[in-house]
C-alpha cells in the first residue's frame, strides 16, 4: 500500500491551529470566564426544565441550575476578594434547540467545565480559588452522569 503524505503538513497545521494553547489567562480573567459559563449553564438548565414533560427530569434540571447558580455566587465572591470589584455576567441567550440537541450541547459543556476546573485548581497559586475550583469538579461530573442518564431514557 503506497501512502502519499504530500500536503500532510499543511493539513496538520490547519487541524492543529485550534489546538495551540492560548496565552494563559490571569486569575481575574479566568474567574470572569468561569462566571460567564456558570450563568450560561444555569440559564440552559432552566430552559431544559421548562421543556420537560416529566416532572422528575424538570426537577433534575432545576437542581442542576441551582448548582450552577451556587457556583456563580462562589466565583463572584472569589472575584471580589481577588480584585475588590464585582462582576455580573451578561444575561445569557439560550439557543432554541430540540431537547436532545440541548442535552448534547450541555453534556459537552459540562465535560469542558470539569476539565477547566481541574486545570484551574492545579494551576492557580491562590488557595481559595484552587479549593473552589476543586470543589466544583465532582458536581460537574455528576451533571455529566445525570445528562447521560436522561438521554438514555429519552432515546431508549
Amino acid at each position: 500500500m503506497d501512502r502519499n503524505f504530500d500536503g500532510f503538513e499543511t493539513v496538520w497545521d490547519r487541524v492543529m491551529q485550534d489546538k495551540v494553547p492560548e496565552k494563559p489567562m490571569d486569575e481575574a480573567s479566568r474567574l470572569r470566564f468561569f462566571m460567564d459559563k456558570e450563568a450560561e449553564a444555569a440559564a440552559y438548565y432552566q430552559a431544559l426544565a421548562q421543556k420537560c414533560t416529566l416532572r422528575k427530569n424538570a426537577n433534575a434540571f432545576m437542581a442542576m441550575s441551582g448548582d450552577e447558580q451556587k457556583h456563580l455566587r462562589m466565583l463572584q465572591s472569589a472575584y471580589f476578594l481577588l480584585t475588590g470589584d464585582s462582576y455580573r455576567p451578561k444575561k445569557p441567550v439560550v439557543k432554541q434547540q430540540g431537547m436532545l440537541a440541548m442535552l448534547r450541547s450541555r453534556h459537552q459543556s459540562e465535560i469542558k467545565s470539569a476539565e477547566g476546573y481541574e486545570t484551574a485548581s492545579a494551576d492557580t497559586r491562590i488557595t481559595n480559588i484552587s479549593q473552589i475550583c476543586k470543589s466544583f469538579v465532582p458536581e460537574e461530573r455528576a451533571h455529566i452522569r445525570k445528562i447521560e442518564e436522561i438521554i438514555r431514557k429519552i432515546i431508549g
